[in-house]
């Protein structure tokens, strides 16, 4: 448009130059060697014009004529480039695109049209590493590193190497070189941070945290929270050894998070240990009611020396209090009563926990409870075997590895701050919640009968006579119970579905004797004969001096050897493991 209007406006204006002159004709005279030369004066402007439009077509001809090779060359230099930089854009597109071999032709195009620029050798690099030639993708990265604008880009590249092949040392080497150069770079920082904290450089990790937050690579919460990671994995070394530099840094990193489990542990225990309960019991009052956990609550009831079990009970009892409605100050107070014997407090703190389905450390508790209270083995035995199928506590959990104690890196993946106090995630499979526990230990009615007239919590033994039977009673019954029979001489009675459950979880040496009752246990015995029709039960005398005893490695309803904080999981590898707390 402005085009348009200017065009109008010089063609008026030469219109109206021409129409003045010739308004006002004249004549030029020109005396050159004393010639005069007269001419009009618009035959005159016509002929300058004429001689200008004239000279300068002669001088664009002549400059086109002269510089034509070159201005062709430097043409085909720019289509060249430009075509380069076109097979650089699609390669790169394909390397994010993971076509190994798309990418790897558009670099060799553009290594033939661009043959020194950098953005090509980072193509060919890229395209290289995607197609897996790691050696040609290595040397690539290292002629990076001899240009200054590439070096950095080098450094990454080489590092990205040497984490795949698993050499950690050479990156760590790499991203330290990559900070030095560059330190507003973030994946250098986080790098070095990850390879510190893995290889518990801790200090290291401290100062290259502190440079990230300088330089605003990292928010301050994120910092303030690793910090106080890196600095509680410290106080976990000097614990034993250095246990003032130890509580300074527990301290430190509880005033950093306060919801930091390990830290506040650790520095309750010290303060515990030099003798300032006080100081001792606020830290862990305060992370107690924003994180409740159980080392907490046992390095609560142990601060102070000297009290007694009563004591503990108590002190727990107002640690529970700040935290009415977690179970975990539930569980504490349960502990610290059975410690007391203090049995019914034991079973009023569990009470709340048993209405649906209790947890592996809520049955396991129940079982010493039991044990504790009336010496019922029976029981026991019921609650471990319901511990077995109860849902899984809490515990210190990263990226799917569950460990007893907290570590400040996963053992997995090398993440800072990975470990979480939360339920495992369990593997999915079938569960009858339904099923009864009479279906794990069937009794028979005989066992009823002859239980009729005996004490409640009786012993048990499991004898295996000559023949091959094994029998099952009571150890405290009258001799004339235990004795073995041919199996093919018994005609056993079917198991009652409402039978009350019952266990057997010694074996001790019983007598042979006459007229002994038999029962079977199918679990343990791999050939039987075929049971008969249900009869009256028919006792046959055998005699046997010497019956073998038959001891049983785990019963079939048995849980195995389980721990008193129904805790299964594994333990970390002795690196992760920085000290040992007594209980």
């Amino acid at each position: 448009m402005w085009r348009i209007l200017l065009f109008f406006v010089a063609v008026t204006g030469t219109a109206l130059g021409f129409s003045w002159l010739a308004d006002r004709p004249g004549k030029i005279n020109l005396v050159w060697q004393g010639n005069v030369y007269q001419t009009e004066l618009m035959t005159a402007v016509i002929g300058f014009l004429v001689t200008l439009f004239t000279l300068m077509a002669l001088w664009w001809l002549i400059k086109n004529v002269l510089f034509a090779p070159g201005k062709v060359s430097q043409a085909m230099r720019v289509n060249k480039r430009e075509k380069g930089l076109e097979a650089v854009s699609r390669g790169l597109i394909a390397v994010s695109a993971g076509d190994a071999a798309l990418a790897k032709k558009l670099a060799a195009k553009a290594g033939r049209k661009l043959q020194s620029d950098s953005l090509t050798t980072l193509l060919k690099a890229q395209a290289a590493q995607l197609s897996g030639d790691r050696n040609t993708a290595r040397r690539l990265y290292e002629t990076m590193l001899e240009s200054p604008e590439t070096e950095v880009a080098g450094l990454r590249g080489l590092y990205l190497e040497a984490r795949r092949e698993k050499e950690i040392e050479a990156a760590r080497q790499f991203a330290q070189k990559a900070v030095q150069r560059n330190p507003q770079l973030s994946w250098s920082s986080q790098a070095l941070l990850e390879i510190q904290s893995r290889s518990g450089q801790w200090a290291q990790a401290l100062e290259t945290l502190t440079l990230a937050r300088k330089h605003n690579k990292i928010d301050k919460k994120s910092a303030n929270r690793q910090r106080a990671v890196l600095l509680t994995a410290q106080a976990l070394e000097n614990e034993q050894g250095e246990m003032d530099m130890a509580l300074s840094q527990a301290l430190e990193a509880h005033k950093l998070a306060p919801d930091l489990v390990p830290a506040a542990d650790v520095a309750g225990r010290i303060l515990a240990t030099q003798g300032n309960v006080g100081k001792a019991s606020k830290i862990i009052l305060r992370t107690w009611e924003v994180s409740p956990h159980p080392d907490l609550a046992l390095t609560y009831a142990h601060a102070r020396p000297g009290d007694s079990p009563r004591d503990r009970l108590i002190r727990v009892q107002q640690l529970a209090a700040r935290t009415p409605h977690d179970q975990e100050g539930a569980i504490a107070v349960a502990q610290a009563a059975i410690e007391s014997h203090d049995w019914e407090e034991a079973r009023a703190a569990l009470k709340g926990l048993l209405d649906e389905r209790p947890s592996e450390r809520v049955c396991t508790l129940m079982a010493r409870i039991e044990g504790g209270e009336f010496g019922d083995k029976g029981r026991v035995r019921e609650w471990l075997a319901r511990a077995v199928r109860a849902p899984r506590d809490p515990s210190w959990t990263a990226d799917g590895y569950v460990s007893e104690l907290w570590a400040p890196v996963s053992p997995i993946t090398g993440r800072l701050d990975a470990f979480e106090w939360k339920v495992p995630v369990e593997r999915l499979e079938h569960k009858d919640d339904e099923l009864p526990f009479e279906e794990f230990i069937p009794l028979k009615a005989e066992m009823k009968a002859e239980q009729a007239n005996l004490d409640d919590h009786n012993e048990t033994a499991i004898v295996k006579p000559a023949a091959g039977s094994l029998t099952l009673a009571p150890t405290d019954a009258p001799a004339d119970v235990v004795s073995e029979k041919a199996p093919e001489e018994v005609d056993e009675p079917q198991p009652e579905d409402d039978q009350d459950s019952k266990d057997y979880i010694e074996v001790i040496e019983a007598e042979p004797v006459e007229q002994p009752v038999k029962f079977d246990t199918s679990s343990t015995i791999d050939k039987q004969e075929p049971e008969p029709e249900p009869s009256e039960p028919k006792a046959t005398p055998v005699k046997n001096n010497d019956p073998e005893i038959y001891i049983a490695p785990r019963m079939p309803d048995d849980p195995g050897p389980y721990s008193s904080t129904g805790s299964k999981n594994p333990k970390l590898p002795q690196r992760f493991r920085h000290s040992q707390k007594g209980t």
